[in-house]
């Protein structure tokens, strides 16, 4: 029997909260889908500084202090910054960690390689 375990994770939160009423991007939304975002309940989202997508996750990897990992798993940003590009390539570049596998969990919004 082969047995698989989690080893060291680091988060990265964001230190601002912004209401999804304030957001920039709500604007650009339909009728439809201004009143769905306003009335899912979600109240606040966190927002990063202005920079490429995958920093927060190469800044997490870097706190890990490691430089090997047998796999190196990058959930999707929301928005990545290059349409058919490897944000996990990026994190693993950025960050100096080398992963016997990377890959990237993708499929969560409409921009992500696999909607492509």
């Amino acid at each position: 029997m082969t047995a698989a375990g989690l080893g060291r994770v680091h988060c990265v939160l964001p230190d601002e909260l912004v209401k999804v009423a304030d957001l920039p991007e709500l604007a650009l939304l339909g009728q439809e889908e201004q009143e769905f975002a306003l009335g899912s309940g979600v109240r606040t989202v966190g927002v990063f500084p202005d920079g490429p997508a995958t920093a927060p996750a190469a800044d997490a990897c870097r706190a890990l202090e490691v430089e090997r990992a047998d796999v190196l798993l990058l959930v999707s940003p929301r928005a990545p910054d290059v349409l058919l590009g490897s944000d996990v390539g990026r994190v693993q570049h950025e960050s100096g960690i080398k992963a016997g596998l990377s890959f990237t969990v993708d499929g969560l919004g409409c921009t992500g390689s696999s909607a492509a």
